[in-house]
């Protein structure tokens, strides 16, 4: 719904660590929301490179992350308000 809150460490530079096991950017699990999961069409095809191009134009900072079924996208790791990741999921038939 319509909830969101905040961890109790104000700084948001700990809000985001790196899983060991799978290099993947992970935020804590007190920040709702954590991340965004979008769908991808099963019809178009889904540029990536086009995508970043078109984020660094609005001066976002994007660091993609690739896993076969999904891209992980991490934005604006060092911004004062903190980061967030998207999850891209890619269509099954």
């Amino acid at each position: 719904g319509h909830r969101s809150s905040r961890p109790s460490n104000l700084d948001p530079k700990t809000w985001m660590t790196f899983n060991p096991k799978t290099g993947l950017p992970e935020l804590d699990s007190n920040l709702v929301p954590a991340d965004l999961d979008c769908h991808l069409s099963l019809d178009k095809y889904f540029d990536l490179e086009h995508f970043l191009d078109r984020m660094h134009t609005y001066k976002i900072k994007v660091k993609p992350f690739r896993q076969p079924w999904r891209y992980v996208l991490l934005f604006d790791e060092d911004a004062p308000t903190g980061p967030f990741t998207m999850d891209l999921i890619e269509p099954h038939i």
